[in-house]
């Protein structure tokens, strides 16, 4: 015996189904969004974007450290700082000193929400573009970004936020018990 479905709950599927249609071209949409801002980003190129929840340890990094990093975590102080007044030069020399970033490396870039493998081909060029990719994206006054290394031992965290309001921060958070 089949079972009939009624008007009414061919009516909820198809809503579900328009909604699941919907975010599903959200996502490709923020996407594709990522992928252009990336393509203008000077000495990375892009290996990868991973899907949501395809590596376990980067997922597991976004639930339990995302919600206490950045302007949430005033607890924390700044492994680092450098004045919002020093000039460019000065502030490159510092992340690349903070962070250990290197050419012909790579690692996992958080981008807007998603999060890829690039690999670091001029650490010059990249350093000034991660800093300001944020323009790419609609935020030209957001600088800063996170990235984990390849081995997925360290999360590093670098830009302004609400913690200090004339200095640029430094963070960084061991992975190893993830």
């Amino acid at each position: 015996m089949q079972r009939q479905i009624s008007v009414c709950q061919t009516g909820k599927l198809e809503l579900v189904r328009l909604r699941m249609e919907e975010n599903f071209i959200k996502r490709k949409l923020h996407i594709q969004k990522v992928k252009n801002c990336i393509e203008n980003l000077d000495g990375i190129e892009l290996i990868c974007i991973l899907k949501e929840d395809e590596n376990q340890k980067l997922s597991t990094i976004k639930q339990e450290y995302f919600p206490y990093i950045n302007s949430y975590s005033y607890a924390k102080k700044p492994d680092s700082k450098m004045n919002y007044n020093a000039t460019e030069k000065q502030l490159y020399q510092w992340i690349k000193a903070q962070t250990y970033l290197n050419s012909h490396k790579k690692y996992y870039f958080y981008c807007s929400g998603v999060w890829m493998q690039i690999y670091i081909r001029d650490i010059d060029l990249g350093i000034k573009s991660l800093w300001y990719h944020n323009k790419y994206l609609g935020y030209p006054q957001s600088y800063g970004f996170v990235f984990v290394d390849e081995e997925i031992e360290n999360m590093i965290e670098i830009g302004s936020d609400s913690r200090d309001e004339y200095h640029y921060l430094y963070d960084m958070y061991s992975l190893i018990n993830l």
